[in-house]
């Protein structure tokens, strides 16, 4: 009768232990999200204004910027094939401001860097500012 016990307390230890880890690794990968780091906020905005995918981009925008891709990007965009060489960021709670660098025809060496201003709203990094001259539309 003992034996039965004690295999009945590891049969539930390890089902209780395996049901801890599947938590463990639920909220570990709930914590992982592309929202949390603002470099990444910037690349998936960047990538959605340049591919006149307004909706994602007004998903990732507050602000100026949410402004901007509603009024500008909506109703005037054209697709911009670009690569994204570097983006890098300085966090203070939060503020986040970005420098992304960027080469607008894929052959070139050209390199353009512009700054973004993020803010972090429910938990997740957004778009807040424009850079200074940046223009969405071409009119």
């Amino acid at each position: 009768m003992k034996l039965t016990s004690k295999n009945n307390f590891l049969q539930s230890l390890s089902k209780g232990a395996y049901v801890v880890l599947l938590l463990i690794c639920f909220i570990l990968f709930s914590c992982i999200n592309n929202q949390n780091f603002p470099e990444e906020v910037l690349k998936e905005y960047f990538v959605s204004v340049n591919s006149c995918n307004y909706e994602r981009a007004q998903e990732l925008s507050v602000g100026e910027a949410f402004d901007a891709v509603k009024y500008d990007m909506k109703d005037s965009c054209e697709v911009i094939e670009v690569e994204i060489v570097s983006v890098s960021c300085k966090t203070e709670g939060n503020k986040a401001t970005c420098d992304i660098k960027i080469k607008r025809d894929v052959g070139s060496t050209a390199k353009e860097t512009y700054t973004y201003s993020l803010v972090q709203k429910d938990g997740e990094w957004k778009i807040a500012d424009l850079p200074e001259g940046f223009i969405l539309s071409k009119e």
